[in-house]
């Protein structure tokens, strides 16, 4: 069963309310934002300034007064998302509304961070009860992939389940179903941690020292999280289960009275959001702070130099950074804070699993996409060894909450995870069971096992045989290191193309790695500059923008498949496709002021040529397309460069230009880019199917040197006041003219046509006077921490 889901009314507009607004508004739903009368209003006016979401998105989200005259509203909702203060009775009012107004088909859900869902959905008529559900989304919205899922026990099992598979493939939300108990799993196991620093012997520590012990050993640290998320929230965090568990193993640690919390709020100090923007610690200029609570005041904020913590913060492993901290001969004050922390956590999840979720990978899923660990906390049980922990578990007197599933596993020498598979142990069926996967989606290192399937390989890319059964298409692989880019990686994306056009198949440049590719291959790029070796790089340089442009005009469609980190070079190529099938959650921008250089591989004409394409040709060869005009529109794509922006998310990244009206931004925090690549391979094949034909080259009016003396202006002008963001000033202002004159056409005038080829060689010019300074190669260097 499957709803389309088109208007959204989401109640209360506080934090999470208007966050959950935005995101859905920028995915191009309907949103009526409720909330008391003015509230919703005064939200929205400062939702896009503060990075919640989009203009386009927010021209998506309507406010409204939570008013009788404005209920029947909820009746045009095809979901009602209840997102209004932690507390019960005002959430049964207000459901009791949604009662009344709601159709009887619409989703009903709450986002309760802790209260029951079946205690409040008692109170409502049956009407009500079987659409209702738990929608738990984690802060911030756009960030977290978690939504903690739960149906109340009245629910339709079949609405439930499209409810789970529109927050997975419509949404993008990472699913985890959870179990009616006080603060589900994400906050029952992460707000443990959270609590656990003020529970545990903590003498001879500092505040610092304490979040670099759990960052080296879970990769996460609360007091930092305590500042992000807000000290006050101790109270709702802690209070659902000290008052609604009382039978909770460790009850009383979860009392939300904390003397350090309290004494940090009597202050104002109530974290980043307050009005300090302090909280356990605080910025003096450039200068990190860190509560004293002896002095009562902010000091310094350092590192006590603990043996443990030093010998884990040298290592470059995490399992050999968890090994150092919780080894039994280590015995000083951070060694023994770590050993206590992990193995209570580890206990306490091994007691918590059949109580508050099914399986272990349940807990490790919350961890990792609602706090944001590396790994959840039984991924790194199975690297320290099931054997190892039962014994520390036993020794930090936490034994007595092991199951004997778990004693029974670490004697028989189990695993909690496959070695080298996709599998976990299942608690509820007591063997191996195979992880979730996407159906139909796309594996790259999957792949690379068919020997068959590699069309091409070097030590940098890979080409690979994809071929569904709508057309041939292959998919170029980055395989070098952060995913560069050099002479390899372009000969790759070469072979593909020719493959692509003597198949009459596709080209799919993507991968599933955390990022698209930064960009070039800088340790390249910084030796031939240290050697003058200037015609290597002019090499490199004119390949890349052949390579780009061929994949524009190649008379097979291309797709490039953006995530993560999509910088510089990264960004040029995923520009010079036919197509672009975008993760959500990419961070874009021609980011090669940050090494001292200007785009080279066509990233200055490609922005300029999107902008323009927006533009009516008519209006572009007219008199009223005057200098004055095209500097207007120009100054947004210099902008992005000189100022080095980036994206917030890929709906930021189209407001910024970098995508066109033809590309697809898919949400996939959950499901990951194996489920992105399958939509970008049904966009080749649908773009093969269609019959494909390459675009004309544009052809461009420019301001000229007329232009560019504005841009030069500014530039100066930024020089002089320290306005660039990076280092070397005077550095930056010749880049930026560089890329301005790029961007003006170099010495022409307004009305004389200027070709792409005109502008690739500007870039070129631009590019070898600047990378070959001393400048550029300190920013390299810096970079590289070299």
């Amino acid at each position: 069963m499957k709803y389309r889901i088109q208007n959204v009314a989401v109640l209360g507009a506080g934090n999470m309310g208007l966050q959950i607004a935005m995101y859905v508004g920028d995915m191009g739903m309907q949103v009526d934002l409720f909330d008391l009368p003015g509230n919703a209003q005064k939200a929205l006016a400062s939702a896009v300034k503060n990075g919640l979401g989009t203009m386009s998105g927010r021209a998506c989200v309507t406010p409204r007064n939570f008013i009788e005259a404005e209920y029947p509203l909820l009746n045009k909702a095809d979901w009602i998302v209840e997102a209004v203060f932690e507390d019960e009775k005002v959430k049964d009012e207000v459901n009791a509304t949604i009662a009344r107004y709601a159709k009887a088909e619409a989703f009903i859900t709450t986002n309760t961070s802790g209260i029951g869902l079946n205690s409040m959905s008692a109170k409502q008529p049956v009407n009500f009860r079987k659409n209702y559900a738990l929608s738990h989304f984690f802060n911030p919205v756009k960030v977290l992939p978690l939504l903690e899922v739960c149906p109340c026990n009245d629910m339709d099992s079949e609405k439930f389940a499209a409810f789970c598979h529109f927050a997975e493939y419509v949404l993008g939300k990472s699913i985890v179903q959870v179990e009616d108990t006080p603060n589900f799993v994400g906050n029952r196991i992460g707000g443990l941690c959270l609590f656990l620093p003020f529970r545990l012997e903590t003498e001879g520590l500092s505040l610092l020292d304490i979040d670099r012990i759990c960052l080296n050993l879970v990769g996460w640290e609360p007091l930092k999280t305590w500042d992000i998320v807000g000290l006050q929230l101790a109270g709702p965090v802690g209070g659902n289960v000290y008052h609604r568990a009382p039978d909770d193993p460790l009850h009383d640690w979860w009392n939300p009275d904390i003397r350090e919390i309290k004494a940090l709020l009597a202050k104002g100090y109530s974290g980043r959001k307050g009005k300090t923007q302090s909280g356990f610690f605080a910025l003096k200029g450039k200068q990190k702070l860190m509560f004293n609570f002896t002095q009562s005041d902010y000091v310094p904020a350092e590192l006590s130099n603990h043996k443990s913590l030093v010998a884990a913060m040298a290592a470059k492993k995490p399992i050999d950074k968890l090994s150092r901290l919780l080894s039994p001969e280590t015995n000083d004050p951070a060694a023994l804070f770590a050993q206590k922390f992990f193995f209570a956590t580890v206990a306490y999840s091994l007691h918590m699993v059949g109580k508050i979720c099914k399986e272990t990978s349940d807990i490790d899923r919350a961890l990792e996409h609602g706090f944001n660990w590396p790994g959840g906390i039984f991924k790194l049980t199975q690297q320290f060894g099931l054997s190892k922990t039962l014994e520390g578990i036993h020794k930090a007197g936490f034994g007595h909450l092991v199951p004997a599933w778990f004693s029974d596993l670490a004697k028989k020498s189990g695993n909690l995870y496959g070695q080298t598979d996709n599998t976990f142990y299942s608690v509820s069926t007591a063997r191996m069971a195979a992880g979730a996967t996407v159906t139909g989606g796309i594996y790259p290192d999957k792949i690379k096992k068919t020997e068959s399937k590699i069309i091409f390989a070097n030590s940098d890319a890979a080409v690979l045989d994809i071929t569904g059964d709508k057309g041939p298409v292959c998919l170029v692989v980055f395989t070098s290191r952060g995913n560069s880019i050099g002479m390899l990686t372009l000969d790759a994306i070469n072979k593909a193309i020719v493959w692509a056009e003597r198949h009459e198949g596709a080209v799919i440049i993507g991968n599933t790695s955390a990022n698209f590719s930064a960009g070039a291959n800088l340790f390249q790029m910084l030796e031939w500059s240290e050697k003058g070796n200037v015609q290597a790089i002019r090499e490199l340089v004119v390949s890349g923008q052949k390579t780009i442009q061929r994949l524009c005009y190649c008379h097979a469609p291309t797709v490039a498949v953006p995530c993560g980190y999509t910088m510089g070079g990264g960004s040029e190529i995923a520009l010079g496709c036919s197509r672009r099938v975008v993760n959500s959650q990419v961070v874009w921008g021609q980011t090669e002021l940050n090494v001292g250089v200007i785009p080279g591989w066509t990233g200055l004409m490609r922005t300029m040529k999107i902008m323009m394409t927006g533009l009516q040709p008519y209006y572009l060869w007219s008199k009223d397309f005057t200098v004055s005009a095209a500097v207007d529109h120009l100054m947004p794509v210099w902008y992005n460069y000189a100022w080095i922006q980036t994206s917030r998310d890929a709906y930021h990244a189209r407001e910024m230009g970098f995508l066109s009206p033809g590309d697809i931004i898919v949400p996939a925090q959950g499901l990951g880019q194996p489920y992105v690549l399958k939509r970008a391979r049904e966009v080749a094949e649908a773009m093969l199917l269609a019959g494909y034909t390459p675009p004309a080259p544009f052809v461009f009016n420019l301001p000229g040197a007329e232009g560019f003396a504005k841009f030069k202006l500014q530039c100066e002008q930024g020089a002089m006041m320290d306005q660039f963001p990076v280092d070397h000033p005077q550095h930056n202002s010749l880049c930026a003219q560089k890329a301005a004159w790029v961007l003006c056409g170099g010495n022409t005038r307004l009305g004389q046509p200027v070709t792409e080829d005109q502008l690739l060689e500007l870039e070129v010019e631009g590019f070898l006077e600047v990378v070959m300074r001393p400048e550029a190669r300190s920013y390299i260097k810096k970079i590289l921490k070299m």
